[in-house]
This record gives C-alpha cells, sequence and structure tokens, in this order.
C-alpha cells in the first residue's frame, strides 16, 4: 500500500478471494435448495460468478500477478494415470457416483 492507496494487485488478490468466498457459497447453497425454480436462478448466479472469477483470475494473470507455469507431460501423465487407476478402484469395488456415466466418466478419466 503506497500513500493510503491499494496496488492494482491488492485489490485484484481481494477481488479473486471474494469470488472464490462467494462461487463457494451459492455452489453450497445451489446444491441443497429444494424449489426447482430458485435451484435453477442459484445456477444462473453460480454460472455469473465463476465468469466474474474467471475475468479477474484472467487479468490477474496477464498482468503477471498470477503466474501459472506450463505443466511438465511427465506430471501430466503421471496424474491421468492415477485418476484413471482410481476410477478403475472404484468402480470394481462396486462404489457408484450419483448421476455419473461409468463408461463416460472412465473414458474422461484415461483420455
Amino acid at each position: 500500500m503506497q500513500n493510503g492507496n491499494f496496488s492494482d494487485k491488492e485489490v485484484l488478490h481481494d477481488a479473486l478471494t471474494a469470488q472464490k468466498g462467494v462461487t463457494g457459497l451459492f455452489n453450497t447453497f445451489s446444491n441443497e435448495v429444494v424449489c426447482p425454480n430458485l435451484h435453477k436462478v442459484m445456477l444462473d448466479i453460480l454460472n455469473d460468478e465463476h465468469a466474474i472469477q474467471f475475468e479477474v483470475f484472467n487479468d490477474m494473470h496477464g498482468r503477471g500477478f498470477y503466474p501459472t507455469p506450463a505443466a511438465q507431460q511427465d506430471k501430466i501423465n503421471q496424474t491421468k494415470k492415477q485418476y484413471a487407476e482410481q476410477a478403475l478402484s472404484t468402480s470394481n469395488t462396486g462404489e457408484r457416483h450419483a448421476g455419473v456415466n461409468d463408461k463416460a466418466f472412465h473414458r474422461a478419466a484415461i483420455d
């Protein structure tokens, strides 16, 4: 903070932190609301809030305030393998995820 003013980096960091909190709250509420009409409204708001969060993140990233180094290919392959193994292990133990198409889930985990 210089001369009583916040830097752009501080303002954007605060905005991103706030958006993460807001999306978390709307996500929880939309998961627990019973009324279908209110559920749709909450999902619409959640989508808008995610869009705002994405804009703030991209602004920070573009200014170099939130660097995201490129992932190494071996780390990507290791993670894909780990999640594919977990998905297969879960299906082999008989555990099911509500609303998850098993074939699509496993295909996504392997791709």
